[in-house]
């Protein structure tokens, strides 16, 4: 706004004493005064008083705060539900009302300004089937949570905004059909153990004819049970929720049961998909990212671009990132022994653990002139951690991150991983060849003969050690007992075979990084079944959650991690 400047500049006037003051301003404190040059200045009398030399240029500053107080509410389920608040001051008592909704009619928060210094309260009133969780203000005062009142000091130019936290006892089911389409699912939610039952039915599509989603509010603290009846030419995939305490799932029932709190607000996603085929699912994460595993119902990836460990949530997206300052290029990522993520620095020669509650992250060095890339849990507990420069194997405590270190056996080892003979396998990039190392000691490598490149191993149902040919594209098993490989070429159905994979259902899936497919591997010899990582370029960095989902990484961009519900053996 020009109506006025907010600086103003005296020119060609003699050098002496001058002062500036500021008159009082209700509503507003002068914050702070400074001039650039020293000068005297009276903070409570508004005043600087500036010795003006020859050729002197002096520029004070008058930073003013205006008093203020917000009242926000932050709901759960935000349903648009009207919260009726009464504030009170020196000059008397006056309603206002907030909701914590999209609709523009009714704000979330008020910011009122102007008010004189002195003592306010501001109270909700009471809500039927509502409670009030939490009430804070960031500059502490006084809070009766069970009255719903907070009481605020208010100083001259002081800024404080309250927080009402709202809760109803409520659940939310939410259906998921990847991809989104007009499909109808029908439920039946039951207060758990009664026949008091009511059916619904939801749709993953953008028609609101059918919703999404549903939200019971009211509820009283108790059981209750959803349940999704059977749908013809659909698969039950995975019943989560938001929260791990007192839900009991039962997905072949098609069914969970949630013991409410009061307030409590649970949300539950069905997901479904089509028994016949692979269904990939992208997210978007934003970086270039590298391997994901999963723990605490979350996946997580690595960002070696940026020294960071990504989390998303697969029901809503949401990606939050953590540093990991002294772990340069994280890669490697795994859920250890002990429950904790753990990945290793490349750049950096380090091993990091990050704690999935807290995100609390420890850093412990594997030793100079390492090149750690891939890590696995060993059969004694420790992790197993492949060096590439080194052509060695760093074995290390979970607990102090102490190790000992043996050859590899092989030059350039990746992929460690426990065999079905219970000892360590290992593959070298460089020199193509596998390697088994007894837990005791002792290492015997073998040839991959007819494969170039291989990443990582894993076991297969039939006992026998399978390994990709990344640049020959070529898929082999390994005899455990005696290090025979039989190979044969997967090309050019996939191109590009970076990682191996055993499912729940002893299944061996491999992805095509280059012709961007995941393929179910036949048996040896034979042509795998291939579908598209649609949404995905690059894919890298095979994984395996609890629920049985593949997970890889999408390294070319758009940089993304990708979920697979697989179709039904």
């Amino acid at each position: 706004d020009g109506t006025l400047p907010d600086r103003v500049t005296h020119r060609g006037i003699a050098p002496g004493t001058y002062t500036i003051a500021e008159a009082a301003v209700p509503g507003w404190a002068l914050d702070d005064l400074t001039c650039d040059t020293g000068e005297t200045v009276d903070l409570a009398a508004r005043r600087a008083t500036i010795d003006l030399g020859v050729g002197e240029r002096v520029t004070c500053t008058f930073v003013n705060r205006q008093t203020r107080l917000s009242v926000s509410v932050d709901a759960d389920p935000a349903d648009g539900h009207d919260f009726a608040f009464t504030g009170c001051g020196p000059l008397g008592c006056g309603p206002f009302a907030l909701d914590d909704d999209d609709d523009p009619a009714l704000a979330d928060r008020i910011d009122v300004t102007g008010l004189d210094p002195g003592s306010y309260t501001v109270s909700l009133a009471d809500h039927p089937d509502w409670t009030l969780v939490d009430l804070s203000c960031t500059t502490g005062e006084t809070v009766d949570l069970a009255a719903g009142t907070v009481t605020i000091d208010l100083a001259e130019g002081e800024q404080t905004e309250c927080a009402f936290t709202v809760g109803a006892t409520a659940i939310t089911v939410v259906q998921v059909t990847p991809p989104a389409n007009a499909a109808d699912f029908t439920y039946d939610g039951c207060i758990a153990g009664t026949e008091a039952c009511a059916p619904f039915t939801l749709d993953d599509d953008d028609d609101p004819t059918v919703p999404g989603s549903v939200t019971a509010t009211g509820l009283a603290p108790g059981s209750y049970s959803v349940t999704q009846r059977p749908t013809e030419g659909w698969n039950l995939h995975s019943i989560g929720c938001d929260t791990d305490e007192a839900v009991d799932v039962d997905r072949a029932a098609g069914r969970v049961t949630v013991t409410l709190t009061e307030g409590e607000h649970v949300t539950c996603w069905f997901t479904d998909a089509d028994p016949t085929t692979v269904t990939v699912v992208p997210f978007d994460i934003g970086q270039y990212p590298w391997e994901v595993a999963d723990a605490g119902g979350y996946a997580w990836t690595t960002l070696p671009d940026v020294d960071r460990i990504a989390r998303l949530d697969p029901h809503t997206g949401a990606v939050t990132s953590f540093p990991t300052p002294g772990v340069d290029s994280p890669r490697g990522l795994i859920r250890g022994p002990d429950g904790n993520l753990w990945f290793v620095g490349w750049q950096s020669d380090t091993a990091g653990r990050l704690d999935p509650e807290t995100g609390e992250l420890h850093v412990f060095s594997t030793g100079a002139d390492t090149w750690p890339w891939t890590l696995t849990t060993g059969p004694d507990g420790n992790l197993w951690i492949a060096g590439r420069l080194c052509d060695c194997i760093r074995i290390m405590d979970p607990a102090t991150g102490t190790f000992t270190t043996r050859s590899a056996g092989v030059n350039d080892p990746l992929g460690p991983t426990v065999g079905p003979d219970g000892n360590v396998w290992v593959v070298g990039y460089l020199d193509d060849r596998v390697a088994r190392l007894v837990p005791g000691g002792g290492v015997t490598s073998y040839p991959l003969t007819g494969m170039d490149d291989p990443h990582n191993l894993a076991v297969g149902p039939d006992g026998f050690l399978w390994v990709g040919g990344y640049t020959n594209d070529t898929v082999g098993r390994v005899d455990p007992a005696t290090g025979a490989v039989n190979s044969w070429s997967v090309a050019p159905r996939l191109d590009g075979v970076d990682r191996v994979i055993t499912d729940l259902h002893g299944r061996v899936w491999a992805t095509g990084h280059h012709n961007e497919r995941v393929g179910l591997m036949g048996a040896s010899g034979a042509k795998p079944t291939v579908w598209p990582a649609t949404g995905v370029h690059g894919p890298y960095g095979l994984s395996i959650d609890d629920l049985g989902n593949l997970w890889f990484a999408g390294v070319d961009a758009p940089h993304t991690v990708a979920q697979v519900l697989l179709p039904d053996p």
